[in-house]
């Protein structure tokens, strides 16, 4: 792509690098998560986690529910099914009742990543598989949801912007090619025509005068469309996430100037992310 366009977004960069069918990392590794991977999750350290969600789902489904209406789990992000194992089988052992009545979904568009689940979930006859949210809400209509995710938002592709403080601009971080490495490389406003984030073009004129040069802000407009999709389908319901964030009073820090990204290898984390695609987080 960068040979034929000469350059393409961040954004672009990531979500290959993360799920590109043949060399993505999310798509060809599984076992990432643990002590043998690249970083450990609340997952990856017990089944504790999973029970206490599934301890909420359940009181949170028995004040939702209807007399002869359907309950759905629906989890995405499911990465090997673990964290949907553990939620099930807390259900099955302490809530018999429920679990005969709930159907769990999982919304996975990776058929690699559906493989792996459906061999971690193989015993457990309700369980159904959809590829995205428009897929969920024509299979469960009439039915009150809980949706939830766990480490998900932070893992759909960012734009990353930067300010040049000479032009008193902001420009777009793209991904270009210098020799045999990945190198960044600026999109300008104009010249790209992009679209700024709302909250990029109200930032006050007082502090677009003290940023420093190439100060750096990222955006993900996939993960605010996905949440907004995910509460479109809700009648009644809940729709949580579980992820890592910044309050919104943080965003702008001098201690932090070039963004809130970081990749992930063996434990370690780099702010080298052009480094290896495919094999880091």
């Amino acid at each position: 792509e960068i040979l034929k366009s000469g350059v393409i977004s961040f954004a672009r960069f990531m979500e290959l690098a993360l799920y590109c069918p043949e060399t993505g990392y999310y798509e060809t590794k599984k076992d990432i998560v643990g002590q043998r991977g690249d970083f450990i999750t609340s997952v990856s350290t017990g089944g504790l986690f999973g029970e206490l969600l599934a301890w909420q789902f359940a009181e949170w489904l028995a004040e939702l529910k209807i007399q002869n209406e359907k309950l759905k789990i629906v989890e995405a992000g499911a990465h090997d099914g673990k964290l949907a194992g553990d939620i099930l089988n807390w259900l099955q052992m302490h809530r018999p009742k429920l679990f005969s009545e709930i159907e769990y979904f999982i919304i996975e568009p990776s058929a690699q990543r559906q493989q792996w689940q459906r061999e971690k979930l193989k015993n457990f006859g309700n369980v159904r598989w959809v590829a995205d949210l428009p897929t969920l809400s024509r299979s469960t209509q009439h039915a009150a949801h809980i949706i939830f995710s766990n480490e998900l938002l932070d893992a759909f592709p960012v734009h990353r912007y930067g300010w040049d403080a000479q032009q008193k601009n902001w420009f777009e971080w793209g991904v270009t090619l210098d020799g045999e490495k990945f190198a960044w490389t600026r999109i300008t406003h104009h010249a790209s025509r992009i679209t700024l984030p709302t909250f990029i073009l109200a930032l006050p004129s007082a502090l677009l005068e003290v940023l420093p040069d190439n100060y750096t802000l990222e955006t993900s407009p996939a993960a605010e469309n996905w949440w907004r999709a995910a509460a479109g389908i809700l009648a009644r319901g809940k729709l949580v996430t579980i992820d890592y964030g910044y309050s919104a009073e943080a965003q702008f820090t001098p201690a932090r100037t070039r963004g809130t990204l970081r990749a992930f290898h063996r434990h370690h984390a780099s702010d080298d992310l052009l480094a290896n695609p495919g094999e880091q987080d």
